[in-house]
């Protein structure tokens, strides 16, 4: 089909047709299904094919669950119990049609002996912890920690940093604390840069926007020049989920929900 809207003429469109389709058999494909594909193309309009087809909007809720061969048999389920539900007028009006049930793929042992990302090369110690960009940039000269471990202000653990992190780093766990109050720390999660992410905070607290890093810095006596920031992980795995899995982690090992700390409390997964 791409081939047909390619090519502007029959003629060319049957000698590179016939290119594909040696390719198609090298590679054990059927020669009738290779056959039975070149004629439709060849009987189809050009035209036809370069038309663009707006696609016609689905009703139906889509309900996705994670494969199991143990999933009870939830299509054959709805589509008995769908008259059960419609004899409410209001559950009617909300899933007037039959849901489609659709399965993700679930987690699998080859997932994790061979993962598709993988982990960095371990760092030499002297390379380990936080040091400036190269451009030396407000992040890096006022606000940055040099250095190669943390302490969580409520337990007093020490926590060693493991790579090479700067304000270009991305896809990061970062902890943020006020140096007046040693004890405000807040645990955050970024797939941008430190930099990026620290600029955010700086305009919530510039606006006020009511998180708690934003009041705790607009109180009297502080103020955005009192905000310290560190990375103190990269996160294995580059998805939003991975990030909050790790920044729930940070979270629970520092102590760092409020009132000990700046992170509100949330519905953890």
């Amino acid at each position: 089909m791409r081939i047909r809207r390619i090519c502007s003429t029959l003629e060319k469109y049957d000698l590179h047709s016939k290119r594909m389709a040696a390719d198609f058999r090298e590679r054990g494909y059927p020669n009738h299904t290779i056959e039975k594909a070149r004629e439709k193309n060849a009987n189809t309009p050009r035209n036809d094919l370069l038309t663009y087809k707006v696609n016609t909007a689905n009703e139906r809720i889509p309900f996705i669950i994670t494969h199991n061969p143990k999933n009870p048999p939830l299509r054959q389920w709805l589509q008995a119990k769908m008259p059960i539900l419609h004899n409410s007028s209001r559950m009617q009006a909300a899933i007037p049609h039959i849901p489609i049930v659709g399965e993700q793929k679930c987690i699998s042992l080859r997932n994790i002996i061979m993962p598709s990302s993988l982990p960095t090369p371990p760092v030499p110690d002297e390379e380990r912890g936080c040091f400036p960009c190269l451009g030396g940039c407000i992040i890096c000269r006022e606000h940055l920690v040099l250095t190669n471990q943390f302490t969580s202000a409520q337990t007093r653990e020490t926590f060693n940093i493991r790579n090479n992190f700067n304000c270009n780093s991305n896809n990061i766990i970062y902890l943020l604390f006020c140096q007046k109050c040693s004890i405000s720390q807040y645990i955050g999660e970024t797939k941008c840069s430190l930099k990026q992410r620290f600029y955010q905070h700086r305009s919530s607290i510039s606006t006020n926007t009511g998180t708690l890093v934003a009041r705790h810095f607009n109180q009297t006596g502080h103020s955005i020049r009192d905000m310290r920031c560190l990375i103190i992980e990269e996160v294995f795995g580059n998805t939003h989920k991975h990030r909050l899995l790790r920044e729930d982690f940070w979270i629970t090992k520092l102590n760092t929900l409020t009132p000990y700390g700046l992170n509100a409390i949330r519905n953890f997964q």
